[in-house]
């Protein structure tokens, strides 16, 4: 098999290559205008994850907390407000990736319930504006209570994916095509090559090590899977990842690198835990990894 390291190499002599390699992605992106970029995946995770109310609370209180700093000078605020804005777009401008929708997301949900909070607070508190002294603080306190038990309850129980249900896609890939006897040295399978989705497949089948090939962020030039190139090493499959590219984009152009060469067939697709629709990718919702079989055209 054919490991795909983390980060390429290059020739740089100052810059780190992971800092090259994400610079590469954005300016790649930025060039198409952001078009296929993880942003509405990722802003669809972080209102799952928190919910929908807490999501527009904390989007009003990002607009509140920059007005407060802006008019009396609450600098002390920033801090919040770069976290939420300039981590939330760093994640949003990548390329889409399978953490979009599961890790990256904790990554700021902890501000937008903050902020969420801080603008009930200023709401609770602009209600109680005509309210005489005596009674503003209950006033007050009425109406934050039960809104921030709320928040507090819906984030405490909201669904925490973690590493198992990020990669049940490259899980489940290995569990059919060990299942289906699907890869042998006479129908091989080409794959992007996520470390978690080698790991399933060889874990399942050590043998099956000369059988799989791997490629993606630029440690294997995609032009060389040439039809010639497919014939000579018997790759009939192609296990497509829908979300989990790489900084280059390469399961994308693969895919249509091998349409213009090949009819595909889609075999299977999976669609996460326990969700299995053979040859229905609508059926999916959403699909996370797809089979498709090559055939010369």
């Amino acid at each position: 098999v054919v490991a795909a390291p983390a980060v390429p190499t290059h020739g740089h002599r100052f810059v780190p290559a992971s800092i090259q390699l994400y610079y590469d992605n954005i300016t790649g992106l930025a060039k198409r205008g952001f078009r296929g970029s993880a942003w509405n995946l990722y802003f669809d995770a972080i209102r799952t994850q928190v919910s929908s109310p807490i999501y527009l609370l904390a989007i009003a209180g990002f607009v509140v907390a920059t007005a407060t700093v802006a008019l009396r000078r609450r600098y002390e605020m920033v801090p919040l407000l770069l976290w939420m804005l300039l981590v939330t777009l760093g994640f949003a401008i990548q390329h889409p990736a399978l953490s979009h929708s599961t890790r990256y997301p904790s990554y700021v949900t902890p501000v937008f319930v903050v902020l969420a909070v801080f603008f009930v607070m200023w709401l609770a508190r602009l209600a109680t504006l005509s309210a005489g002294d005596e009674m503003r603080q209950w006033y007050r306190t009425a109406i934050i209570a039960p809104l921030v038990a709320f928040i507090a309850f819906v984030y405490i129980t909201a669904a925490n994916p973690g590493a198992r249900e990020l990669y049940a896609g490259h899980r489940e890939l290995a569990d059919y095509v060990a299942a289906h006897d699907t890869i042998s040295n006479d129908s091989q399978l080409l794959y992007l090559g996520w470390p978690s989705a080698t790991y399933y497949l060889l874990d399942n089948h050590p043998s099956l090590e000369a059988d799989l090939h791997a490629f993606g962020w630029g440690n294997v030039p995609l032009e060389r899977f040439t039809p010639a190139y497919v014939a000579d090493h018997h790759i009939r499959y192609y296990a497509y990842d829908h979300t989990g590219s790489d900084y280059f984009n390469s399961a994308d152009l693969m895919l249509a690198q091998l349409k213009r060469d090949f009819a595909l067939t889609r075999v299977q697709s999976f669609c996460g835990p326990g969700v299995t629709r053979p040859n229905d990718a609508a059926a999916c919702g959403k699909a996370y990894v797809t089979i498709f079989e090559l055939a010369p055209k």
